[in-house]
């Protein structure tokens, strides 16, 4: 299956830092990623096209900004990296992340925003549940990473759900540090999404079209 490459751009860098450094940082450097879709020559499929509109992405609550959350105290208190962002808010570059990634890897789809998307065949809803380390009683130990989206695939003009799914991964990061953990929160990332291509080319394919 295609591998999709989720890489994080850092234009400024944090390296040696702590996670519980960079939160009591007063003026940190300002760290800025962003998310690049995978760049594919894609193949020809005569007869077949599907036009789909990517939604933008509900996001958990207090997500909804450019800065990079996280949690402590197990969950219960959510907090930010200090000195740290996304290149916009987050649901934001997720959904343009997705256009692309879709359109690259499934070559007879055409993935747009839903402002262009005057004649689509599909909708495309995301719903991203978990994107986030989490930390215990302690911020100077590796957190728990976490990352879970439910999918669902709405047939247009019928409104018709034909595909809904929620794939989420979760594993300890393996060092406390922002680098490894934006890198081990991305190769998560990768795997949803890959599977996630996976199932919805099949409903993609199986849905006739007028």
């Amino acid at each position: 299956m295609t591998r999709l490459i989720f890489s994080f751009l850092a234009v400024a860098l944090l390296a040696g830092c702590s996670t519980s450094e960079i939160l009591k940082s007063s003026e940190p450097r300002q760290t800025i990623y962003a998310l690049h879709p995978v760049k594919e020559t894609p193949s020809t499929e005569p007869g077949l096209a599907r036009v789909v509109e990517i939604a933008r992405p509900s996001v958990p609550p207090g997500f909804e900004t450019d800065r990079i959350a996280l949690y402590i105290d197990g969950g219960r208190t959510l907090d930010y990296y200090s000195g740290a962002k996304w290149a916009d808010i987050l649901d934001a570059v997720l959904q343009d992340f997705t256009r692309q990634s879709m359109t690259s890897v499934l070559p007879y789809v055409v993935a747009m925003s839903p402002n262009e998307a005057n004649n689509a065949n599909f909708r495309l809803q995301m719903k991203v549940k978990e994107f986030q380390p989490v930390y215990g009683a302690s911020t100077s130990a590796a957190p728990e990473l976490f990352a879970s989206v439910e999918f669902t695939l709405i047939a247009l003009p019928q409104e018709d759900i034909i595909g809904n799914f929620t794939l989420s991964r979760r594993a300890p990061a393996t060092s406390n540090d922002l680098g490894t953990i934006t890198a081990e929160l991305e190769a998560m990332m990768q795997e949803i999404q890959k599977e996630a291509f996976g199932r919805l080319d099949l409903r993609l394919r199986a849905k006739k079209m007028p």
